[in-house]
């Protein structure tokens, strides 16, 4: 998975973007299922994964909003200007993820 195609500047950081996603790794129990994904999006940018069957791209939506038991580390989640790393689901579905 690549980052979208703007160019990203020395000064922009991960807090300045509206979603993102850095450097994403995705467990279960010991095992990892998903590997280094990072992505970002402006507000009102859409943005798609895409892959074939298999790919985790459910996997990775359904961490990312803590509705699933697999554990992610190494990663950070910024969403509107906020740190989302350690949120429960209900935290995560609060702030509109």
């Amino acid at each position: 998975m690549r980052t979208s195609n703007r160019s990203r500047t020395a000064e922009t950081t991960a807090s300045e973007r509206f979603f993102c996603v850095n450097n994403l790794h995705i467990y279960y129990e010991e095992r990892r299922i998903v590997q280094g994904i990072s992505f970002d999006t402006d507000e009102g940018e859409i943005l798609a994964l895409l892959g074939r069957n298999g790919a985790d791209r459910i996997s990775t939506l359904t961490t990312i909003a803590r509705l699933s038991n697999l554990e992610f580390k190494s990663s950070e989640i910024w969403f509107a200007g906020k740190p989302m790393d350690n949120n429960e689901a209900c935290q995560a579905e609060h702030a509109g993820i």
